[in-house]
């Protein structure tokens, strides 16, 4: 309804002052997605909202951090808790936001062949008149990585678009994924086994629909492209993905799996 109300606020101030002065700013951005109003810090292992104003609220640790997720990060080249500054907002409804964290970190050129990468993403509801922040999506675990193993590149990245795909007013969370990877085949006539690939393929868009006070996901919609607007979610702390680093790397080589 916000939005809706808001749309048509500004196509009367168009017909008024002209597009895209007003109307094609809003259909730009109709999600009012914002990348300042909010940041993420940590003070003695405790992690923190900013709020534009400089209140703090501070968000559960094991909401970032599960024991379990923790402890089989260890064993990896970089870890994929690495949070980052940036948090994205997007309107939900009124007095309702949703909040993107994420978290990127990588081995530096030069530092080993691996070349690998790992991040998460989770969101959060924010209440903008009660300021208190709820569970949204926590636990998609690692959404995006890369890393070179056994002469081959294996990357995944879950791209993240925001619409309303049951129409009911409010803002649900798409999800796509992409994933290049490299499989072990074997030769029958030569009698050996080798890696075929690389491979790459992009799976429907998933959504995670809100009901009530959190993302659920929602199997009857997937492959579902929303009647109204969706718009698609910066990505945070990356200038490219893990699946356009690789890309890059492969050129025209990978193989369409549909």
């Amino acid at each position: 309804m916000v939005r809706i109300l808001t749309w048509a606020l500004a196509f009367i101030l168009s017909m008024i002052w002209g597009c895209p002065n007003v109307l094609c700013l809003i259909l730009d951005n109709p999600f009012q997605i914002d990348t300042v109003s909010f940041k993420f810090s940590e003070l003695d292992k405790k992690p923190f909202l900013i709020l534009h104003n400089g209140a703090r609220i501070e968000i559960p640790k094991v909401w970032l951090y599960p024991p379990t997720e923790v402890e089989k990060d260890q064993d990896s080249y970089v870890s994929s808790f690495n949070y980052l500054e940036q948090v994205t907002s997007f309107l939900i409804d009124k007095d309702l936001l949703g909040l993107h964290l994420s978290s990127w970190d990588y081995m530096p050129p030069s530092t080993g062949s691996a070349m690998a990468g790992a991040g998460r993403d989770i969101f959060l509801l924010y209440n903008t008149k009660t300021h208190h922040i709820r569970k949204g999506i926590l636990d998609l675990g690692i959404t995006k990585d890369r890393v070179r193993s056994m002469g081959c590149f294996f990357a995944t990245f879950h791209d993240f678009i925001v619409g309303d795909v049951n129409n009911d007013g409010l803002t649900d969370i798409g999800v796509k994924l992409e994933k290049i990877w490299c499989e072990e085949e074997s030769d029958e006539k030569q009698q050996i086994d080798f890696m075929g690939g690389p491979y790459y393929k992009e799976h429907p868009i998933e959504w995670y629909v809100l009901r009530g006070n959190k993302w659920i996901i929602s199997p009857e919609f997937i492959g579902v492209q929303p009647k109204t607007t969706i718009q698609k979610m910066p990505m945070i702390g990356l200038t490219k993905s893990p699946i356009e680093f690789v890309r890059e790397i492969y050129k025209d080589k990978l193989k369409i799996r549909k």
